[in-house]
């Protein structure tokens, strides 16, 4: 193996993840952080709203038998050191989030009040009062990103956002787009932080692709000096 092409390769391979952070999202395809494996894969996208050039990013989430949205944010946030994600309670039980921020390059993205937004999947209530009742289906998924979005329905006999509240199905896109909650209505409540049609994926640190081409580094020059032992 020639060190010098596996240097160059792997400079190519950092410059193309470091320009990637301008990637626009419109396929499954264009996502390059992805969390978990498995069989199933599903999209998660975090729309700040805060004004700066890019606010909305996309990750990717893989599984196998079932998961929640809740799953995914916290899964995606263990895996992604960049993204921070405050909450009470369990995936399973009682899942509320305080706050999520997340730091792309120089810029800080942050905020407590959220809209959860799905398309395809499973959410809300069978049973529109009472217990008893079981995730209905929601319309959507697949590989591209959403034209519109579903504010997330619940119900009172499910968590909202917990195991039974929102099952995720291959193909399924969840969204969290920051805004504020109007009441229209006596118990009627409308949610200003549609996610926007621009979303941008978000891509693992620069360190670790650096420690990545460290490594394949570090195998060529093993792989060189013992050429070089067995030649002489």
């Amino acid at each position: 193996m020639n060190v010098k092409y596996v240097a160059s390769g792997m400079l190519f391979l950092l410059g193309s993840t470091l320009s990637s952070v301008a990637g626009i999202v419109t396929e499954t395809s264009d996502i390059i952080f992805w969390a978990g494996s498995g069989a199933n894969s599903a999209a998660l996208v975090l729309d700040f709203h805060d004004g700066e050039t890019v606010e909305s990013f996309a990750w990717g989430y893989r599984w196998d038998g079932a998961a929640s949205g809740a799953n995914m944010l916290l899964d995606i946030a263990a895996a992604d050191s960049n993204l921070d994600v405050v909450y009470e309670g369990t995936a399973a039980s009682g899942f509320l989030i305080s706050s999520i921020s997340y730091t792309a390059g120089s810029v800080a993205h942050s905020s407590t009040t959220w809209g959860y937004y799905i398309d395809g999947g499973f959410a809300g209530d069978s049973i529109p009062f009472g217990p008893g009742g079981d995730p209905i289906q929601i319309s959507g998924g697949g590989p591209s990103l959403p034209a519109s979005w579903l504010i997330s329905p619940s119900g009172p006999s499910l968590e909202s956002f917990g195991d039974s509240g929102r099952i995720l199905e291959d193909g399924a896109w969840d969204a969290w787009g920051h805004g504020s909650w109007v009441e229209t209505s006596p118990d009627d409540w409308e949610h200003s932080g549609t996610p926007t049609s621009t979303v941008y994926a978000a891509v693992p640190e620069p360190s670790s692709v650096i420690l990545l081409m460290g490594g394949f580094g570090g195998l060529a020059w093993f792989r060189r000096r013992r050429k070089y032992f067995f030649n002489s």
